[in-house]
């Protein structure tokens, strides 16, 4: 580190063997848990702040000035440097803020108190306490089973929990692992206090109705469900040696069976229900006799009163990527759609680290599609490009196992291209990018990418859409419609960049392979009797037409998909049908190929609360993206509550401004508003040189448009034409003729700065206003 003075001098502070270091296990006493059950095993960090760094009980003070080491603090090792040379990423460091304090803390009981924070963090806990000697248990998630009592383990698996030891005096700790919760729970495990455990078992009877029920020691309340069965378990509660024996029986047993127990016990001094079908949800073995058996952990501590403040100071340490709230801005007249707008700005805000990941409370780990969704997403709320290109070098190193998130990654290296002007990417990495299209295994008898006589690197398969429960019983095949579709994306991008970087003559050919996979997808994989596209060839996949077979050749405009009123009708009826993830392709697919739609049916899917919406997240209580539509959706495995793979509803809010850089040249951009239904919208949306502003107004007779736009700036605006055959809009307050595209009128030429555009239908003579009240300016 390298340190000047304002006297001007200088001095080099380094790291070697002049430094102390402090052993820290026996302070954190880390183990490897099952907290995270996918690709990361995490550590839980069970402090013992009696071993604190300063050796009287403070975590922290070692950081503070005038700090006096102690014995136990050793001189640094130092190590040969790192070969090859370690080398500065491009992305900025993350930033820690501490001190974020619960929105709300309950005592539940005697030793007990809940916590939440009030909306999703990604970060851990700091806690200061001066209750003397104790045993902590400290839980924290995403999910409540009742007012003051957390869902643990989460469903994804999850097991946020730490065990931590307090000294006579004041005690502070602070974990290092980061969590993404909302809620959690404190427990007092100390001498004044014991853990016990209740058990019940009801035999198999054919009458149904027996009460099961579980009753702690006064001051004690049920702390964890330890085993729950609902079918034929077997074994005692206790045998004649006094142990307890019982086992679940797998061939009749309910899988809801914890689940609800900890729904209905947990948190509780006592509890009772029926052992019933009608409780547990569904019948594990019909027409056979059923019964229950469970085992609950009570804790709590008698002697820690109810009343009065807790003896604790916690609050929370939050982690995330550079975020600038100036940035970006939406306000419109549907208070729910604004509520989306809000949803999907706090989950990138609130989620994101260095990289793009699927989820940081399962899987921690860079996706490419997953990325392509959250990177594309957080361009149009902040104005930064290292973060997605970072994410994007990632993937080239690390690429992911999907056919489609392969295919993906020449439109990551395009998305960068498009935002910046620059070809990094696609200068460094072009073989590899070709190869990802998959576009080799293109046969050239049928003209369509089948992998029945080309192999795929290893390990790669289909996805189509996850969890699996939402692809619309989509065919798998091996000319599948989707990966042709996703091949015609990848070989446009491809072009775009191969023009981009002077390979002109291979521009040309990959435009070529483009067009001619894209007709052959419509003259062998589009069924001109429905007007749909089937969902590929063979095994019956010829003969379906999933959701998913319309939506991906709509979004990247492959085969007949554009404009096609049986289509449109087909997705008016199914919805939202995919997951999440294919909702990105959707809304833009309608936007980009149903722009005579003018944004209607998208609005309508974004602002209506049915099974499949963010709206519904909302109403569940979300604060953050979910990464299925509802709690209780399940597939391949159990989804997590946060994710930013879902943060499609942002490009609704782009407005139609689509900036398109040109090399050596000023920034290219079309506004093309698709607003529905709206009253009047406006957005403030970040691009290299600055900042585009929209604002729009409609009403039957007229639409306005108000457009500020930054230097280094040539925009296209389009407006829809009401109806009317004249091609005259007003811009800056005189007459002007535009070209017609679709049902809009477009002017070319609209230079940096504010320009408003109108037009009106035939024979109106202007409107009344529909500007926001007060304290609603254009952003």
């Amino acid at each position: 580190m390298h340190i000047k003075y304002e006297d001007g001098s200088e001095q080099v502070v380094g790291t070697d063997s002049t430094w102390l270091a402090l052993n820290a296990d026996p302070l954190f006493n880390p183990i490897v848990s099952s907290s995270y059950p996918l690709n990361n095993q995490g550590p839980q960090e069970n402090i013992d702040a009696r071993r604190s760094p300063s050796g009287d009980g403070c975590m922290t003070c070692w950081r503070l000035a005038g700090f006096v080491p102690t014995a136990a603090w050793e001189r640094a090792k130092e190590r040969d440097a790192y070969s090859p040379a370690l080398s500065a990423k491009i992305a900025q460091p993350v930033r820690v803020t501490t001190g974020f304090k619960p929105a709300s803390i309950i005592q539940v009981g005697p030793g007990h108190w809940f916590f939440d924070f009030g909306t999703e963090l990604m970060g851990g806990i700091e806690l200061e306490w001066t209750g003397g000697t104790a045993s902590l248990n400290i839980r924290a998630s995403e999910e409540l089973v009742s007012n003051t009592s957390i869902k643990f383990p989460m469903r994804t698996g999850n097991q946020f929990e730490m065990n931590w030891e307090g000294g006579p005096g004041t005690s502070s700790f602070e974990q290092h692992e980061y969590w993404l919760f909302r809620y959690g729970e404190l427990r007092v495990k100390t001498s004044l206090s014991q853990s016990t455990s209740a058990c019940d078992c009801i035999p198999h009877l054919q009458d149904e109705g027996q009460v099961a029920s579980f009753r702690c020691p006064d001051g004690q309340t049920i702390d964890k469900v330890t085993f729950a069965s609902y079918g034929t378990p077997t074994g005692q509660c206790q045998d004649k040696n006094g142990a307890n024996t019982i086992a679940m029986n797998s061939t009749c047993h309910a899988n809801s069976s914890r689940s609800v127990v900890e729904s209905l016990c947990l948190g509780k001094g006592s509890c009772s229900f029926e052992a019933s079908s009608a409780v547990f949800g569904h019948d594990p073995c019909h027409k056979t006799p059923k019964g229950f058996a469970g085992v609950v952990e009570c804790s709590g501590a008698a002697g820690m009163a109810v009343a009065g403040d807790p003896p604790f100071k916690l609050t929370a340490w939050v982690v995330n990527y550079p975020w600038v709230d100036s940035d970006s801005a939406f306000n419109s007249s549907d208070d729910m759609l604004n509520k989306v707008w809000k949803l999907c700005r706090n989950t990138l805000k609130v989620t994101s680290l260095d990289t793009t990941t699927d989820s940081n409370t399962r899987e921690r780990l860079p996706y490419e599609a997953d990325g392509y969704i959250t990177g594309s997403s957080r361009y149009v709320f902040q104005r930064e490009f290292a973060w997605q290109r970072h994410s994007t070098q990632h993937n080239l190193m690390n690429p992911t196992w999907p056919t489609e998130w392969r295919q993906t990654i020449p439109l990551l290296a395009h998305d960068d291209f498009m935002k910046t002007g620059e070809v990094v990417i696609a200068q460094d990495h072009w073989e590899f990018l070709k190869s990802s299209s998959q576009a080799q295994c293109i046969n050239t008898s049928s003209g369509l990418l089948d992998f029945s006589h080309c192999s795929r690197p290893s390990g790669v398969r289909d996805i189509v859409d996850w969890p699996q429960v939402k692809r619309d019983g989509y065919q798998m095949t091996e000319v599948n419609t989707v990966i042709n579709a996703f091949a015609v994306g990848a070989l446009r991008a491809l072009a775009v960049l191969a023009n981009a970087t002077g390979k002109l003559d291979e521009a040309v050919t990959l435009q070529h392979r483009a067009s001619a996979l894209s007709d052959a997808m419509a003259d062998k994989l589009f069924d001109n009797s429905t007007g749909l596209f089937v969902d590929g060839q063979g095994s019956g996949a010829d003969h379906h037409s999933a959701w998913h077979a319309q939506v991906f050749p709509l979004f990247f405009g492959a085969g007949l998909a554009e404009q096609n009123e049986r289509l449109l009708a087909f997705l008016k009826s199914k919805r939202m049908a995919g997951s999440v993830y294919g909702a990105f392709a959707f809304l833009l697919g309608l936007y980009r190929r149903f722009s005579d739609d003018h944004g209607a049916l998208a609005l309508d899917l974004l602002t209506t609360c049915d099974g499949n919406s963010w709206c519904g997240m909302l109403s569940a209580g979300a604060t953050a993206v979910m990464e299925a539509w509802t709690r209780e959706e399940i597939g391949e495995a159990q989804p997590v509550l946060v994710a930013p793979v879902g943060v499609s509803p942002r490009h609704r809010h782009r407005a139609g401004a689509h900036g398109r850089p040109g090399l050596g040249a000023r920034l290219q951009s079309e506004v093309r508003p698709q607003p529905g239904a709206l009253a009047w919208a406006e957005l403030k949306l970040p691009v290299l040189s600055g900042f585009i502003e929209v604002r729009v107004e409609q009403s039957a007779s007229e639409f306005e448009l108000t457009l500020v736009a930054p230097g280094n700036t040539q925009a296209t605006a389009c407006l829809p034409r009401l109806g009317g055959a004249s091609a005259e809009l007003v811009v800056d307050g005189r007459p002007r003729s535009g070209h017609a595209s679709g049902d809009f009128l477009c002017v070319a030429g609209v230079g940096s700065g504010r320009h408003t555009i109108i037009r009106r239908a035939r024979g109106a003579q202007g409107r009344p206003s529909h500007r926001p009240p007060a304290g609603h300016p254009l952003p």
